[in-house]
C-alpha cells in the first residue's frame, strides 16, 4: 500500500515538488487552507503516513491523537515548537519531526533590518496621520544594535548591520559558536549598551523571554525589534512602557491585547507573521522539506531531524 502524504497551505511545496514526491511512490492530498481548524486537522491526518505543515495551523494534542498512521511531519520553517504545541506527544507516540532551520534566515534577517532603519529613522511616526513632522534621527554609525539569541538569524542580521556600519553586540545562552566575529556579552550588558534590541530567540525558551526587568533596562528612547514570535515579549509590560513612551517596538506578528492606544509611530506590527516569505526562502524551504519527508518515511532519519528521541518511542510499540 502506497503512503500518503498531507500537505496544508499552498505558500510552499510547488507542482515539482508534489511531482518529485508521487516519483518517489507516495500519494499526496493538499488541505490548501493556511490556518486549518483542529477539527479539519484531524479529519485530514487520519490514514496519512507524512504531513508537510505548510500553514500556520496548530498541531494541538487532539490532532496528534487522531493521526492513526502518521508516522513523520515536516515543518517548513525553524520554530517548530510555536506551530506544533503537541510536540512531545508526537515525538511520544513514535513520530518524526524535521524543521528546516535556518532556511528561512536571510528572509527574517532582511525583514529585521527593515524595521530597524524605519523605526530608527521614526517613518512610522513621521508618516502617519496626526504623528511627527519634524525628527533628527541618529546616523547608523552612531547606533548599537543588540542581538538577542545567536543563531541563524541572529548571525545574517549583524552581518547586514555590520555592513550598515552599525555597531553589533550579541547575547545567547546557547552556544552557537562565534564565527561572525560579534562581541558577545552579558545580557545585562546589552541591554544597559543596546539603542536597538533584537530578538531571535525560539519557543523551546519558553515565552516572555524579556518581561518587566528586561524591558526596564533599556535605554531610554531605545527600540525592541521581536521578529522571532509574539510572546517572546511580555505583551503587558511592553504596553506599559510604550504609554510612557520611554521605548519603541516593532513586532512581526501583533502582540497580545489592545496597543490601540499606544502614542503615534511608538508600536508597529505585521498583520500576521511574514517575515519569512519571500519567494527565495519559500523555494529553499519547499526543496528540503521535500527531501525531509522522503528521508523520514523511506529510512526513519534526516539531516533535519529534531526529535531523534522519537525512536525509542517508536521501537517500543
Amino acid at each position: 500500500m502506497k503512503k500518503t502524504i498531507l500537505i496544508t497551505d499552498s505558500l510552499f511545496i510547488f507542482p515539482e515538488h508534489e511531482e518529485i514526491l508521487v516519483s518517489k511512490g507516495f500519494d499526496v492530498e493538499r488541505l490548501d487552507k493556511p490556518a486549518a481548524s483542529e477539527e479539519e486537522l484531524c479529519d485530514a491526518i487520519r490514514g496519512k503516513h507524512g504531513y508537510i505543515l505548510g500553514g500556520i495551523e496548530q498541531v494541538t494534542s487532539n490532532v496528534i491523537d487522531a493521526a492513526d498512521s502518521l508516522e513523520a511531519i515536516s515543518f517548513t520553517g525553524s520554530g517548530y515548537a510555536e506551530f506544533i504545541p503537541a510536540h512531545a506527544s508526537a515525538t511520544q507516540k513514535g513520530i518524526a519531526i524535521s524543521a528546516a532551520i535556518g532556511g528561512n534566515a536571510s528572509a527574517v534577517a532582511e525583514y529585521t533590518i527593515a524595521l530597524l532603519l524605519s523605526m530608527a529613522r521614526r517613518i512610522p511616526m513621521m508618516t502617519a496621520k496626526g504623528g511627527a513632522s519634524f525628527y533628527v534621527a541618529p546616523s547608523l554609525q552612531e547606533l548599537t544594535l543588540g542581538i538577542v539569541g545567536f543563531g541563524h538569524i541572529g548571525k545574517k542580521v549583524a552581518q547586514l548591520a555590520e555592513q550598515l556600519g552599525i555597531k553589533v553586540i550579541a547575547y545567547s545562552r546557547t552556544d552557537f559558536g562565534n564565527d561572525a566575529g560579534v562581541q558577545l556579552v552579558s545580557l545585562d550588558d546589552l541591554l544597559k549598551q543596546s539603542d536597538v534590541i533584537s530578538l531571535h530567540v525560539s519557543k523551546t525558551h519558553g515565552t516572555n523571554v524579556f518581561g518587566v526587568e528586561e524591558l526596564g533596562k533599556m535605554k531610554d528612547g531605545a527600540i525592541l525589534l521581536n521578529t522571532a514570535f509574539p510572546h517572546a515579549v511580555d505583551a503587558t509590560a511592553l504596553h506599559a512602557e510604550l504609554l510612557k513612551k520611554r521605548i519603541l517596538s516593532a513586532f512581526d506578528a501583533p502582540a497580545e491585547g489592545d496597543f490601540s492606544d499606544v502614542p503615534i509611530g511608538y508600536y508597529i506590527a505585521s498583520n500576521s507573521q511574514t517575515a519569512f516569505n519571500t519567494g527565495g526562502a519559500n523555494k529553499t524551504i519547499s526543496d528540503r522539506v521535500t527531501n525531509s519527508i522522503v528521508n523520514l518515511l523511506s529510512t526513519g532519519d534526516d539531516t533535519d531531524l529534531v526529535n531523534p528521541e522519537y525512536r525509542t518511542f517508536r521501537n517500543k510499540s
